[in-house]
Protein backbone atom coordinates (compact mmCIF):
# COMPACT_ATOMS: atom_id res chain seq x y z
CA UNK A 1 0.00 0.00 0.00
CA UNK A 2 3.03 2.48 0.70
CA UNK A 3 3.49 2.16 -2.95
CA UNK A 4 0.47 3.68 -4.01
CA UNK A 5 -0.12 6.25 -1.38
CA UNK A 6 3.33 7.36 -2.57
CA UNK A 7 2.55 7.13 -6.37
CA UNK A 8 -0.59 9.00 -5.08
CA UNK A 9 1.28 11.36 -3.37
CA UNK A 10 3.66 12.40 -6.31
CA UNK A 11 0.93 12.26 -8.74
CA UNK A 12 -1.14 15.19 -6.95
CA UNK A 13 2.17 17.25 -6.75
CA UNK A 14 2.56 17.14 -10.19
CA UNK A 15 -1.08 18.13 -10.70
CA UNK A 16 -0.57 21.24 -8.19
CA UNK A 17 2.14 22.37 -9.94
CA UNK A 18 0.16 22.96 -13.16
CA UNK A 19 -2.53 25.99 -13.25
CA UNK A 20 -5.52 25.09 -11.17
CA UNK A 21 -9.05 26.02 -12.08
CA UNK A 22 -9.40 28.12 -9.22
CA UNK A 23 -12.06 31.11 -9.32
CA UNK A 24 -13.78 29.75 -12.57
CA UNK A 25 -14.45 26.48 -11.13
CA UNK A 26 -15.47 28.74 -7.69
CA UNK A 27 -17.82 30.80 -9.28
CA UNK A 28 -19.23 28.07 -11.60
CA UNK A 29 -20.17 26.16 -8.54
CA UNK A 30 -21.03 29.47 -6.18
CA UNK A 31 -24.34 30.72 -5.22
CA UNK A 32 -25.31 33.51 -6.79
CA UNK A 33 -25.53 35.35 -3.59
CA UNK A 34 -21.91 34.62 -2.76
CA UNK A 35 -21.05 36.04 -6.06
CA UNK A 36 -22.07 39.46 -5.43
CA UNK A 37 -21.15 39.53 -2.10
CA UNK A 38 -17.63 38.24 -3.33
CA UNK A 39 -17.60 41.04 -5.85
CA UNK A 40 -18.81 43.85 -3.34
CA UNK A 41 -16.12 42.95 -1.32
CA UNK A 42 -13.70 43.74 -3.81
CA UNK A 43 -15.31 47.66 -4.46
CA UNK A 44 -16.37 50.44 -2.42
CA UNK A 45 -19.90 49.78 -1.41
CA UNK A 46 -22.44 51.26 -4.17
CA UNK A 47 -24.60 52.92 -1.37
CA UNK A 48 -21.33 54.50 0.44
CA UNK A 49 -18.70 53.50 2.57
CA UNK A 50 -16.11 50.50 2.27
CA UNK A 51 -16.39 46.49 2.33
CA UNK A 52 -14.63 45.64 4.95
CA UNK A 53 -11.05 43.82 4.60
CA UNK A 54 -11.23 39.66 4.28
CA UNK A 55 -9.55 38.11 7.24
CA UNK A 56 -7.02 35.82 6.10
CA UNK A 57 -6.89 32.34 7.51
CA UNK A 58 -5.94 28.84 6.34
CA UNK A 59 -7.20 25.19 6.61
CA UNK A 60 -5.07 21.79 5.83
CA UNK A 61 -5.96 19.01 3.80
CA UNK A 62 -4.23 16.54 5.22
CA UNK A 63 -3.86 12.99 3.68
CA UNK A 64 -2.46 9.51 5.48
CA UNK A 65 -2.74 5.78 5.06
CA UNK A 66 -5.22 3.66 7.45
CA UNK A 67 -6.02 0.38 6.65
CA UNK A 68 -4.43 0.20 2.80
CA UNK A 69 -6.27 2.71 2.17
CA UNK A 70 -5.25 6.77 1.58
CA UNK A 71 -7.34 8.98 3.82
CA UNK A 72 -8.06 12.63 4.37
CA UNK A 73 -9.38 13.96 7.82
CA UNK A 74 -12.06 16.25 8.50
CA UNK A 75 -13.79 18.11 11.89
CA UNK A 76 -17.36 18.80 13.33
CA UNK A 77 -17.13 22.11 14.97
CA UNK A 78 -18.24 22.35 18.38
CA UNK A 79 -21.52 24.46 18.87
CA UNK A 80 -21.06 28.37 20.14
CA UNK A 81 -22.37 31.29 19.27
CA UNK A 82 -21.38 31.86 15.77
CA UNK A 83 -20.94 31.82 11.88
CA UNK A 84 -19.40 28.56 11.54
CA UNK A 85 -20.61 26.99 14.87
CA UNK A 86 -21.18 22.94 14.29
CA UNK A 87 -19.92 22.37 10.81
CA UNK A 88 -17.62 20.22 8.86
CA UNK A 89 -14.82 21.41 8.00
CA UNK A 90 -10.88 20.87 7.57
CA UNK A 91 -9.11 21.74 10.17
CA UNK A 92 -7.29 25.37 9.86
CA UNK A 93 -8.83 28.78 11.20
CA UNK A 94 -7.82 32.70 11.61
CA UNK A 95 -4.24 33.86 11.38
CA UNK A 96 -2.26 35.08 14.40
CA UNK A 97 -0.23 37.57 14.71
CA UNK A 98 2.29 35.13 15.29
CA UNK A 99 2.07 33.31 12.33
CA UNK A 100 4.61 34.79 9.92
CA UNK A 101 3.04 33.19 6.59
CA UNK A 102 -0.81 31.31 6.48
CA UNK A 103 1.46 28.17 5.49
CA UNK A 104 2.49 28.49 9.42
CA UNK A 105 -1.47 29.20 9.94
CA UNK A 106 -2.89 26.20 8.78
CA UNK A 107 0.30 24.08 10.11
CA UNK A 108 -0.42 25.55 13.58
CA UNK A 109 -4.45 25.18 13.59
CA UNK A 110 -3.96 21.64 12.31
CA UNK A 111 -1.35 20.76 15.21
CA UNK A 112 -3.78 22.47 17.75
CA UNK A 113 -7.36 20.86 16.32
CA UNK A 114 -6.23 17.21 15.22
CA UNK A 115 -3.09 17.21 17.26
CA UNK A 116 -0.68 16.32 14.30
CA UNK A 117 2.54 17.88 15.11
CA UNK A 118 3.73 19.92 12.15
CA UNK A 119 7.06 18.81 11.68
CA UNK A 120 5.45 15.48 10.48
CA UNK A 121 3.47 17.14 7.88
CA UNK A 122 5.12 17.86 4.37
CA UNK A 123 2.73 20.51 2.62
CA UNK A 124 2.85 19.74 -1.13
CA UNK A 125 0.61 22.44 -2.54
CA UNK A 126 -2.37 24.90 -2.40
CA UNK A 127 -5.21 25.53 -3.91
CA UNK A 128 -6.87 28.31 -4.79
CA UNK A 129 -8.27 31.22 -1.70
CA UNK A 130 -11.83 31.10 -1.55
CA UNK A 131 -13.69 33.77 0.13
CA UNK A 132 -16.30 33.16 2.78
CA UNK A 133 -19.26 35.71 3.07
CA UNK A 134 -20.85 34.79 6.41
CA UNK A 135 -17.87 35.27 7.92
CA UNK A 136 -15.37 37.48 6.17
CA UNK A 137 -12.21 34.75 6.02
CA UNK A 138 -10.07 34.91 2.75
CA UNK A 139 -9.19 31.00 3.53
CA UNK A 140 -5.94 29.38 1.80
CA UNK A 141 -6.31 25.67 1.67
CA UNK A 142 -3.14 23.52 1.75
CA UNK A 143 -2.37 20.54 0.65
CA UNK A 144 -0.05 17.64 2.83
CA UNK A 145 0.47 14.76 3.99
CA UNK A 146 1.95 12.66 7.15
CA UNK A 147 3.94 9.10 6.33
CA UNK A 148 1.45 6.32 8.20
CA UNK A 149 -1.49 6.27 10.61
CA UNK A 150 -1.55 9.10 12.11
CA UNK A 151 -2.36 9.39 16.11
CA UNK A 152 -4.93 12.41 16.54
CA UNK A 153 -5.84 14.16 19.42
CA UNK A 154 -8.55 16.56 19.04
CA UNK A 155 -8.79 20.27 21.01
CA UNK A 156 -12.60 18.90 22.86
CA UNK A 157 -12.75 23.25 23.41
CA UNK A 158 -12.36 23.45 18.95
CA UNK A 159 -13.77 19.75 17.87
CA UNK A 160 -16.52 17.82 18.49
CA UNK A 161 -15.69 15.45 16.44
CA UNK A 162 -12.45 14.21 13.56
CA UNK A 163 -14.02 12.85 10.59
CA UNK A 164 -11.66 10.30 8.74
CA UNK A 165 -12.81 10.01 5.09
CA UNK A 166 -11.29 7.29 2.33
Amino acid sequence: MEKNFDLFIMSLSSRLDKPLPGKKAQFKMAPYERIIKAAIKKFTLPFGGKASKPKPSAVMILFYQKENEIYFSLILRNAYKGVHSAQVSFPGGKKEESDKTLRETALRETEEEIGIKKELITIIGELTQVYIPPSGFLVQPYIGFIKGTPSFSTDQNEVNTLIETP
